[in-house]
């Protein structure tokens, strides 16, 4: 096994790990996490709705990987199936939000941030079983549940 490959799997062992809080202080609100075709290229994708400063932004990756991690988990799916790198887009102009970080001195209080969505490259088995209509007939657009492992 590559250095690479060991390094990877201990970061995605430390991200899907439960016991392990990515602390920041940050205010945030993540949202659900869906499927979605993204871009012209319609790519298969993994999407986050997540709403914090623009400046947090970095901070919160972990903590949002950390979700959707644990989401794929619920369903079956793995680590392994999307990429390990985010990209993140959305719209930068301020909305309110309500504080849903417990560290923050903030909490449960509303704040003014950026609507950030965190998005995942699916890898083509989550792709096919989440997509194709083949697979899943209804599921076939540009939005799509995620799907339990056992559904292909």
């Amino acid at each position: 096994m590559s250095p690479l490959t060991t390094d990877e799997a201990l970061l995605k062992a430390a991200h899907s790990s439960l016991c392990i809080r990515w602390g920041t202080s940050a205010p945030y609100a993540i949202g659900r996490v869906r499927a979605e075709r993204v871009g012209f290229a319609s790519i298969p994708m993994i999407t986050v709705d997540v709403s914090c400063k623009t400046r947090d932004m970095d901070a919160l990756v972990p903590i949002v990987r950390q979700r959707v991690y644990g989401e794929l988990a619920e369903r079956g799916w793995t680590p392994d199936d999307i990429e390990f790198t985010p990209t993140v887009g959305g719209s930068y102009r301020e909305r309110l939000f309500v504080d849903e970080n417990e560290t923050s001195e903030s909490v449960g209080r509303r704040k003014r941030g950026a609507r950030l969505e965190y998005h995942w490259e699916m890898k083509p088995e989550l792709a096919r079983a989440t997509f194709d209509p083949r697979v899943r007939p209804g599921q076939a657009g540009s939005f799509a549940t995620l799907p339990e492992r056992g559904e292909r």
